[in-house]
């Protein structure tokens, strides 16, 4: 169970601040992310870091994970050519929904499961996620954010398996600062953290650990003019 992240992509990009901004731009990418405004890139300042175009589409990721061959930073980079589902030449492989919402968003490079990427799902009481890591670590997680009635992140809870055992971290938000579309600039994060071991060298017994911690995070944002 060792290299998990607790700050994966989409919960370190979440939205946060008491304001409404409707006036904001949005798209559905933005949206995804719980971001809003002509947001240009955002760097959480733990390795993760998203880009957007100016008409607020996703085009690169650098993620938490590693390449399976090479060991470097897992980068999504999706490159438009007038289809926004699909698979697009240069780039990730797309899927969205009527909406134009994303589904899925594929690694098109040495990724090791077709279906490796991330995978959306939308609800009204919020968003469920998962990365989906398929032959190439045997590894499942599976994300659920619990969202006020403006959609604002309250609670992460993140679920990691494998053939070894499970981790589950709950991760409560407490917004700090937002910039003036918005978008949180800092918070602190509560998390409760429960790791099961599956011992078969010993009879099959379990092995629970529990712990806690506390931190603050910050993330710059830039915008386009």
């Amino acid at each position: 169970m060792a290299g998990l992240t607790v700050c994966s992509l989409l919960a370190c990009n979440s939205n946060g601040g008491s304001a409404s901004h409707s006036d904001e731009f949005h798209s559905a990418d933005l949206s995804s992310f719980f971001l809003q405004g002509p947001v240009k890139t955002v760097d959480n300042g733990d390795g993760t870091h998203l880009t957007f175009d100016e008409q607020g589409r996703l085009i690169e990721a650098v993620t938490g994970f590693s390449d399976a061959e090479s060991g470097q930073p897992l980068v999504f980079k999706v490159v438009y050519d007038k289809i926004p589902d699909g698979t697009v030449l240069g780039g990730s492989i797309v899927r969205r929904d009527g909406e134009g919402r994303l589904l899925w968003v594929g690694y098109n490079g040495n990724g090791c499961s077709g279906e490796e990427g991330y995978h959306f799902e939308y609800a009204a009481e919020g968003m469920q996620y998962w990365y989906d890591t398929g032959e190439c670590t045997g590894m499942t997680i599976n994300e659920v954010l619990k969202t006020d009635s403006d959609g604002k992140p309250l609670q992460e809870k993140a679920t990691y398996g494998d053939e070894l055992g499970e981790a589950v971290t709950t991760i409560d938000y407490d917004y700090v600062s937002v910039d003036n579309h918005g978008n949180w600039t800092e918070r602190k994060l509560s998390a409760q953290e429960t790791e099961t071991s599956y011992d078969y060298e010993d009879g099959g017994e379990e092995q629970v650990s529990t712990s806690t911690w506390e931190r603050t995070q910050k993330r710059t944002i830039t915008y386009y003019e």
